[in-house]
């Protein structure tokens, strides 16, 4: 593609094992408005919600970030479209 400059990327590798949960994740949960102080959920926030959840099969830990989630936006709209998916090892 012309005009498009070249991007480097740095090769990572680590060991995973039976049992692990890997998330592929875009920034819109975090960046969602809400809570008592109307601000954004943070990432932090949403580390520490995967950490309480990633022990759940798959149909309840979708249950459970969709309820935080409508929880956390009580009457703001969805300010960005969110990806999470899950990959247990």
């Amino acid at each position: 593609y012309e005009g498009l400059n070249p991007q480097s990327f740095t090769h990572h590798e680590m060991e995973v094992f039976p049992g692990d949960v890997l998330y592929l994740i875009s920034d819109g949960f975090a960046d969602q408005f809400g809570g008592k102080e109307n601000k954004k959920f943070l990432t932090g926030r949403f580390q520490h919600l995967l950490l309480e959840i990633h022990h759940l099969p798959p149909d309840r830990q979708k249950e459970e970030l969709h309820r935080r989630l409508v929880e956390w936006m009580g009457n703001n709209a969805q300010v960005d479209d969110i990806l999470v998916i899950g990959i247990i090892i």
